[in-house]
């Protein structure tokens, strides 16, 4: 199979494009220097230029006072935002996992919690944000996107993880588009926003909205391949081969990076404003360091040997933790997988491993924290676990579940402090019912026998 590293990476960074062999860089290959300038704002301008004019939308009875009317976009959309704090919702509160999935203790609290229903008339809660691109953030820091769902319509915030604080939220009345939260920074988090029954060529939509409710909103028809990311204080577009970046208050980015070789770059997270980067293309596969200011360095490149990639970096800005896949061969699954890991490393310099453990080669969703590396994915078919590794010695401990389609899916570790682990679990459809998602913590004492390091 041509693409078979990038798919195993997929689900933490996406599917990567121009994934074709054979990875001979190609003849036209041209520097950065020869990149022509251009802007999203300039293109985002000439699509808005043709839109049609839209009537109004009459304001929907459940719409709260104090949400206006988004019209950056479609007005067709209904998308509400608040206007100032006092009019957000009630923070988010954690309470018992279900039984089915933690059995709840004899005595004392459950050292397992998720996000529990919180507002009158409100059916359901989870997160339904895709976590790529996530901005990796210390626990103090983090700030995850959380769904209510209430009968025909959602609200959407953006909720501080350490103490449930609402920082900003969205409202989309129409039963006719489809908003979908990614992953906030500290400052600000990203909405697309796309027609349901889209035409031929479908109006795609994003909305940068700061946490900072005196902050305006930005966004606008999405003009670059894929929806920004977005930092502390800039957002990051990918193009055919590059990268464009710059402040999104500003709202105008322009081409800061494009790679060479025929290899395609998709931006993995930031931590603050710097950018780790995974480029690919067959089975080259380069990681990357864009730093603010401008400064590039190259961490992992599995040249010569194509048989050894890196699929998970994760870091705290204290320590650097990877995972490296091994003996992978065409048309077959990698046969293995080793993490490593390293204090992080100067500007100009590359991290320089210590091995921690071997590892199942899809357990490579990753995060750092307070000396500990949690770690998601499939351990066999449709077998999923959650790894929390500590970094001194190579004690780790697991979770695991007998059948993800039938049981549930460890999706995501989201951060590690000194005391719990986070992670986003879904409940599957063999449930007979649709695939929710939650957030859920562990005490990390509650996580069951150590394993010693292999």
């Amino acid at each position: 199979m041509a693409c078979l590293l990038a798919l195993l990476g997929a689900g933490v960074y996406g599917a990567m494009s121009g994934c074709t062999e054979p990875s001979t860089p190609p003849a036209d290959a041209k520097p950065d220097a020869a990149l022509p300038p251009q802007t999203d704002a300039n293109l985002d301008a000439r699509f808005e230029a043709e839109a049609p004019e839209e009537p109004t939308p009459p304001r929907p009875a459940f719409v709260p006072e104090g949400w206006n009317l988004w019209t950056d976009f479609r007005k067709a959309a209904q998308i509400y935002l608040p206007t100032s704090k006092a009019v957000l919702p009630p923070p988010a509160k954690w309470e018992p996992c279900r039984a089915d999935f933690y059995p709840p203790t004899d005595s004392g609290p459950s050292p397992c919690e998720e996000w529990a229903v919180v507002e009158p008339g409100q059916t359901n809660v989870g997160t339904n944000a895709s976590l790529r691109g996530a901005t990796a953030h210390d626990l103090d820091k983090l700030v995850v996107p959380q769904s209510r769902t209430f009968g025909g319509y959602y609200t959407l915030l953006a909720v501080k993880v350490a103490t449930g604080e609402v920082l900003n939220g969205l409202l989309y009345a129409s039963p006719d588009w489809f908003v979908y939260p990614s992953a906030p920074s500290e400052t600000a988090t990203i909405y697309r926003v796309k027609e349901a029954h889209p035409g031929p060529i479908p109006p795609v939509g994003y909305l940068i909205a700061p946490h900072d409710l005196t902050a305006k909103s930005y966004g606008g028809r999405t003009a670059t391949v894929s929806t920004p990311i977005i930092g502390e204080t800039v957002a990051m577009s990918v193009g055919n081969g590059y990268l464009s970046e710059g402040p999104f208050s500003a709202f105008e980015r322009t081409v800061t990076f494009r790679e060479k070789e025929g290899l395609e770059p998709i931006p993995s997270f930031y931590r603050k404003d710097t950018a780790y980067i995974s480029s690919a293309v067959s089975y080259r596969w380069v990681w990357r360091v864009l730093r603010p200011g401008g400064g590039v360095d190259t961490w992992f490149d599995n040249l010569p040997d194509l048989s050894s990639v890196v699929l998970g970096v994760a870091t705290d800005d204290k320590d650097v933790v990877w995972h490296q896949a091994e003996r992978c061969k065409s048309g077959k699954p990698c046969e293995g997988a080793t993490t490593y890991t390293a204090p992080y490393p100067a500007a100009g310099t590359k991290p320089v491993g210590r091995r921690l453990r071997t590892e199942y080669a899809d357990i490579d969703k990753l995060v750092v924290g307070c000396g500990h590396v949690a770690a998601t994915g499939a351990y066999a078919d449709y077998v999923s676990m959650l790894r929390v590794t500590r970094l001194s010695d190579g004690v780790s401990f697991v979770l695991k579940k007998a059948d993800r389609m039938g049981e549930f899916d460890y999706q995501q570790p989201i951060a590690v402090s000194c005391d719990h682990v986070y992670f986003t679990r879904v409940d599957q459809i063999a449930r007979n019912e649709a695939p929710r998602t939650n957030l859920v913590r562990i005490r990390l004492d509650a996580l069951g026998p150590a394993i010693p390091p292999d």
